[in-house]
Parts: structure tokens; C-alpha cells; sequence
């Protein structure tokens, strides 16, 4: 399961008028925040921010749990949606 995304930890900085998700060298994405839409538009960058190691924290989840113990078809079904398998 090979994330195939930028590699490194991504990082939320923002302004007035827009946010920038990136790493240290390279620009993920970048949004405008439209008017009074300030704290959910960083929200937004900061689940965005987290994303890798979100998907790298599922995945850890995902090989050393009992099987039994968890809901590891829904957690199987959101790996591969975040990785672009078979969705």
C-alpha cells in the first residue's frame, strides 16, 4: 500500500485571503477563502494538512489489529479510496 502522493509532512500556513497546504519544498494545493468562511476554511487546511499521516496512522491500525476487533472492511474500503484502489 504505497501512498503515491507528495512525500514529507505537509504543512497548513494561511493568511487573510488564502491558505497554502505544502512541504518544505513543494505547494500541495492552495485555496482562497471566501468571505466569513475564515474558521472553516482552516479547517478544511488542517484536515487537508493532516491527511498522510492520517492515512499512514489507518494503515499502521489496519496491519496490527485483530482483524475481529475492528471494522476492518470499512477501514479496508478507506485506505483504497484514499490511495485510488478499486473504489
Amino acid at each position: 500500500m504505497d501512498f503515491k502522493g507528495t512525500k514529507g509532512k505537509w504543512n497548513l500556513i494561511y493568511d487573510d485571503d488564502h491558505y497554502v497546504v505544502e512541504t518544505e519544498n513543494e505547494n500541495i494545493c492552495a485555496c482562497i477563502i471566501m468571505d466569513n468562511e475564515m474558521e472553516q476554511q482552516v479547517a478544511n487546511g488542517r484536515l487537508i494538512s493532516s491527511a498522510p499521516e492520517l492515512l499512514e496512522a489507518l494503515i499502521n491500525i489496519r496491519n496490527n489489529v485483530n482483524p475481529d476487533e475492528l471494522n476492518t472492511p470499512e477501514i479496508d474500503l478507506l485506505i483504497n479510496k484514499a490511495l485510488g484502489k478499486n473504489i
